[in-house]
């Protein structure tokens, strides 16, 4: 593991190392300052995520984890957020209005 480090002196000449700011750090610094001052409202916004991730849930996802970090962005501006995993449920493929109402396929939620 690399650990970036930076040189500072303080007021008094006296080097003082410390630990540069992870990409983490940053990101959050970024998201903080945007939250707190939006350039626009957006009350009137919604955003539907589809976690196209293979594993049904509970299972963890790691598509999830980052879509998390989103949708809070998201919702601390005021936009409705949802998440939903098409694995979930019972898609069917096809054509019709209602692929239930063809031999293929039991349901089509």
């Amino acid at each position: 593991m690399c650990i970036s480090v930076w040189k500072v002196h303080d007021d008094d000449g006296l080097l003082v190392t410390s630990r540069k700011p992870s990409m983490a750090d940053q990101l959050s610094k970024i998201t903080a300052e945007q939250c707190d001052n939006p350039p626009a409202s957006y009350e009137d916004l919604s955003v539907l995520f589809l976690n196209c991730t293979l594993s049904r849930s509970p299972i963890m996802s790691h598509t999830e984890g980052l879509m998390t970090i989103c949708k809070n962005i998201f919702e601390a501006n005021g936009v409705s957020a949802e998440m939903l995993r098409p694995v979930d449920y019972d898609i069917a493929a096809g054509l019709g209005m209602n692929m239930a109402d063809t031999p293929e396929w039991e349901s089509d939620d």
